[in-house]
């Protein structure tokens, strides 16, 4: 993400997904245990670091959104790009959270339609935004 001007700041940064990563790592398995299940901390596992990394994708598109608008003097759709970049993730993660620890017997088929998705999705953002790249100042 160097050139020869500097640093680029785009839409969707990979940078943007080291932070959501590195807490995942930083979170104790024993905290994913929940009603004394021995499936879900595995299940966790292996889907918080790639689903983490989601969560930054999201929060990295709408900031990059609000940063551009904010160079072409929308201050309104800045503020609400940021706002978003901070929401939206909190929302996504929330609903991970519950449907991870939901103890209906279909939520396990919830939970894997839902990180199917957040991950194909994320995938086509960062595919999409990626050939958009361009620099900020």
């Amino acid at each position: 993400m160097l050139s020869a001007r500097g640093p680029k700041l785009c839409c969707v940064s990979l940078y943007d997904s080291y932070q959501p990563v590195g807490v995942s790592l930083s979170t104790p398995l024993p905290v994913t245990a929940t009603a004394g299940e021995v499936v879900f901390p595995f299940v966790g596992a292996v889907t918080a670091i790639p689903g983490h990394a989601c969560f930054g994708v999201f929060m990295g598109v709408f900031y990059g959104f609000a940063k551009k608008n904010q160079n072409l003097g929308r201050k309104t759709a800045s503020t609400v790009c940021r706002i978003l970049s901070l929401c939206f993730p909190v929302l996504l993660h929330g609903t991970y959270d519950y449907i991870a620890s939901s103890q209906q017997s279909s939520a396990g088929w919830y939970f894997t339609v839902f990180v199917a998705v957040l991950f194909l999705v994320s995938y086509l953002l960062v595919g999409r935004f990626s050939k958009k790249d361009r620099f900020i100042a």
